[in-house]
C-alpha cells in the first residue's frame, strides 16, 4: 500500500529540469582560495530543485537535526517559497533513501516514508 501510495504522489509532485546534486551536504563542499567547489556529482539527474534541497533537508534531519531546519528555513527566505513545496517531497525522497539500504536510518526513515497517508 505505502509503494502505490508514493508513486500516486511521485505523479502529483511538480517535475523539472534543474541540475540535481542529491547528495549535497556540508562535507561535499571544498573551499579554498581561489574559490569554492561542490564535489560528489555521482548521484546528479535533472529534476525537480525541491527534490533536491528536500534531499538535503533529510540528510541533515538524519545527521545533524539542529542543522535541518535552519537549512530549510534559509533556504526559502533566499528563494521566497514556502517550506511546504519542499516538505511536500519528504515521503518520497525518504523512500528514495531507503533504497541505499541503511540499516541504521531505516527506524528513522519509515515513519517519513508513512507521511504519505
Amino acid at each position: 500500500m505505502q509503494k502505490s501510495g508514493l508513486i500516486v504522489k511521485l505523479n502529483r509532485l511538480p517535475g523539472g529540469n534543474c541540475l540535481c546534486h542529491f547528495d549535497f551536504h556540508g562535507y561535499n563542499i571544498i573551499c579554498a582560495e581561489s574559490g569554492d567547489f561542490i564535489i560528489d556529482w555521482l548521484n546528479a539527474v535533472t529534476g525537480c530543485k525541491y527534490a533536491d534541497v528536500c534531499y538535503t533537508y533529510m540528510l541533515y534531519a538524519l545527521y545533524f537535526n539542529e542543522v535541518s531546519k535552519v537549512y530549510l528555513e534559509t533556504y526559502c527566505r533566499f528563494q521566497n517559497i514556502e517550506e511546504e513545496k519542499i516538505l511536500e517531497w519528504f515521503p518520497v525522497i525518504a523512500a528514495v533513501r531507503l533504497d541505499d539500504n541503511k540499516p541504521n536510518e531505516y527506524d528513522q526513515l519509515m515513519p517519513w516514508v508513512g507521511q504519505i497517508l
